[in-house]
């Protein structure tokens, strides 16, 4: 569809296996030995896609939820229904313990971070306003989120069950963002 962001992931580094959605299917393909395997759960359009390799799972996104998947049985591992809108942005952290999803309202963004194992929401925000095409952990920190947006980059840091930015950047300012991290 044409809501679809970051669809494919490949899952080695020479490229020859890769997970990518099709309308509301996942699937793995490994082109090396000609093989594709199937998820097929999903009720509609998946949206979004993210991966952490080191744990061997997926989170796909259809409407407002999210569903966490195991990459060597395509089975359901979690589902996730904390959003009231489209979820349009998905990332898990280096360990793969967090998932950080942002959906759009149309008027406000929101996003959440999720021990996607228990369910759990860690913390949650707003983004006031700000148009989001993307969230990502920081690679050095699972307490430490990036937004990027129209016109805006924001650097998050989770605090107790909130999350609390910093305006790294809008169009046509600069701001050095060592003082925050």
């Amino acid at each position: 569809g044409n809501k679809t962001r970051n669809n494919l992931h490949y899952l080695d580094d020479n490229g020859e296996c890769m997970l990518y959605t099709v309308g509301k299917i996942l699937v793995q393909f490994d082109a090396k030995e000609d093989i594709q395997n199937f998820y097929s759960e999903a009720s509609g359009n998946l949206t979004s896609l993210a991966v952490n390799k080191a744990q061997s799972i997926c989170a796909i996104s259809h409407s407002n939820f999210i569903i966490v998947v195991d990459l060597r049985s395509m089975t359901t591992l979690s589902i996730l229904r904390d959003h009231d809108a489209e979820i349009i942005s998905l990332d898990f952290d280096d360990a793969g313990k967090f998932l950080v999803s942002v959906a759009d309202d149309g008027c406000h963004d929101r996003i959440i971070v999720h021990d996607w194992k228990s369910g759990n929401v860690i913390a949650s925000s707003q983004t006031f306003g700000t148009n989001t095409v993307e969230v990502k952990f920081s690679h050095d920190s699972s307490r430490r989120i990036i937004q990027c947006g129209a016109k805006c980059i924001r650097l998050w840091k989770i605090e107790g069950c909130t999350l609390v930015f910093d305006v790294l950047a809008t169009a046509g300012s600069k701001k050095d963002s060592r003082d925050f991290f």
